[in-house]
């Protein structure tokens, strides 16, 4: 392999290693993100029942 062929094929090798990090961390970060929106999503759900109780019970 010459200089520059060695220059692009680890050029290319970190560019493919960086993109895939990204890829999953992405992918990472929405997952915690639609778990934290799920979590509120209960919490409210719960409350809108107590709140629904409370109200028969007047």
């Amino acid at each position: 392999m010459s200089g520059k062929a060695k220059l692009t094929f680890v050029g290319s090798l970190i560019f493919t290693t960086c993109t895939i990090a990204s890829v999953y961390w992405l992918k990472n970060v929405q997952f915690q993100n639609r778990r934290v929106g799920l979590e509120r999503d209960l919490e409210r759900r719960a409350k809108h029942k107590e709140n629904a109780a409370d109200y028969e019970k007047q």
